[in-house]
């Protein structure tokens, strides 16, 4: 259960940020399950620590909405961007609950599979096809709140955020500009042939991509066991 309450918008203290990623990292401590990127993005988010402590089997994907575009975070309230006047409660509760602009939180293995050979990952902003109505209860926080995922899979993936910036380039998170780790290539595979995406020289082991890269070019990974966790 939560020590502090959740909220799915941006937290405006850098405080209560911390205290979110330091409650996450009391058990998500392999980096293979758990990017750094997703660890801060769902804290950005307020995402309930027990969302990270569930596994979606299959192809599926558990999604945690978050705000569509045209809006921007300012002084604890949400506006229209470049407006003066902020959204009423019941606008912003029926936006951030119907968007379909989504932070990708879990994933299923055969999603995983689909994500990586199309340069997406946990801990990637996306939207999907507002198909999917369930929505799974992950949490309740210190106010009684319920605190839901929602559980979609990953053909209805329509749009990543993240794999334009690994392809070209681009701004960060924290506003650095990040050089182009991924690259487009045409492979033969037998008879078979199609396009993947395929590492950088040089960036095999850069979180941002080490999922999408050969193991063969990686350094050894050892993941904590359960009982570390």
């Amino acid at each position: 259960m939560l020590t502090t309450q959740a909220r799915w918008e941006p937290l405006s203290l850098a405080a209560e940020k911390d205290k979110l990623l330091e409650e996450y990292r009391r058990f998500a401590k392999d980096p293979e399950l758990f990017p750094e990127r997703l660890l801060r993005r769902c804290a950005e988010w307020g995402v309930a620590p027990n969302a990270l402590r569930v596994q979606a089997p299959y192809d599926r994907l558990l999604v945690a909405h978050i705000m569509p575009f045209g809006f921007e975070y300012r002084e604890g309230q949400w506006y229209h961007k470049g407006g003066a006047i902020a959204i009423p409660e019941r606008t912003y509760e029926r936006l951030k609950d119907t968007a379909p602009r989504v932070l990708i939180v879990n994933a299923g293995l055969g999603a995983l599979e689909q994500l990586h050979s199309h340069g997406m990952d946990i801990g990637h902003y996306a939207t999907i096809l507002r198909l999917s109505p369930y929505r799974v209860p992950v949490d309740i926080d210190s106010s009684g709140r319920a605190h839901y995922l929602t559980a979609t899979r990953a053909a209805d993936l329509v749009l990543s955020e993240d794999t334009m910036r690994l392809l070209a380039g681009g701004v960060d998170d924290d506003g650095t500009e990040t050089p182009p780790k991924l690259r487009r290539r045409w492979v033969r595979r037998g008879e078979a042939s199609g396009y993947v995406y395929e590492v950088i020289e040089g960036f095999e082991n850069d979180p941002d991509v080490r999922a999408f890269a050969d193991p063969s070019k990686q350094r050894a990974h050892d993941a904590p066991s359960f009982e570390d966790m």
